[in-house]
């Protein structure tokens, strides 16, 4: 059997960088519109279109850049803005859909990650690895997804209903989903305590903490946590839900099942 010699390989530059991700661009499922798109004063680095027609821009750094996310949103809101216009040039745009921002740097410094937090906007964050194989010479790219799980307030100034997290959703359907997790979840087990907090509902069996529910305009993070047959927290199983249909929602339904159980094993 023959291995093929491959190896971390450094850039050169942010061209290259932009080459190898042009080559990529397929594995985020988008077509490239135009390279540097140019509007007045403002230059993406790509303009994409996503499989379900989003309007994609894509910001690029080498390294660590504390300014990304405030250049990234200054050409957000260019394409959002210019979207009628673009489409004009390119008909298989869905101009009624929200425009897609994805950002790909070498890593993200703190502030940065806490921002992106808070932005509820249709945001991915990567970061990338360029690999070569040092028997042809040919250059390749790893994408990895940087997951950004929202953080638990240490402070709560007021203390919410229920309806006062369905309020913050931007549509009727989202609202049903959040409603059918819900009930989904009270059908588990009886006694399921739902607690509503300053920006997210707390989830609790006879006690113990099973879920979290964490609200934005346009989703939500459905979030359990996973432990071993010794009831040692191991990670955390989460969803980013707009729709309702994600895969990784019944994960989170068998984490809460098997966190359920096992409270009924310590208590009895």
């Amino acid at each position: 059997m023959t291995y093929m010699n491959i190896n971390p390989y450094k850039l050169k530059n942010e061209k290259e960088l932009h080459s190898l991700i042009k080559e990529n661009l397929a594995k985020l499922n988008l077509t490239l519109i135009k390279y540097e798109y140019k509007y007045e004063s403002d230059i993406p680095d790509f303009l994409c279109v996503d499989e379900d027609g989003k309007l994609t821009v894509i910001e690029v750094k080498l390294g660590i850049d504390k300014n990304i996310i405030l250049q990234a949103m200054r050409y957000y809101k260019m394409v959002d803005k210019y979207k009628y216009l673009i489409a004009k040039e390119v008909p298989e745009i869905k101009v009624n859909e929200e425009v897609y921002l994805i950002l790909i740097a070498e890593d993200y410094d703190n502030d940065t990650k806490n921002v992106v937090e808070f932005l509820d906007i249709n945001l991915n964050l990567y970061t990338y690895t360029a690999i070569i194989n040092e028997d042809t010479g040919t250059s390749g790219l790893l994408l990895n997804e940087v997951i950004i799980l929202p953080s638990e307030p240490l402070q709560y100034v007021k203390i919410p209903q229920i309806e006062d997290h369905l309020n913050k959703f931007s549509s009727a359907d989202l609202k049903k989903t959040y409603n059918d997790i819900l009930e989904q979840i009270r059908k588990l087990a009886p006694g399921v305590d739902i607690y509503p907090l300053q920006k997210y509902l707390g989830l609790k069996y006879k006690g113990r903490n099973v879920a979290t529910i964490h609200t934005r305009k346009k989703f939500f993070w459905f979030i359990s946590f996973k432990h071993d047959e010794n009831g040692k927290y191991v990670e955390k199983a989460f969803v980013k839900v707009y729709t309702g249909k994600e895969e990784e929602i019944n994960d989170v339904y068998e984490t809460i099942q098997k966190l359920i159980k096992m409270v009924d094993e310590w208590i009895n």
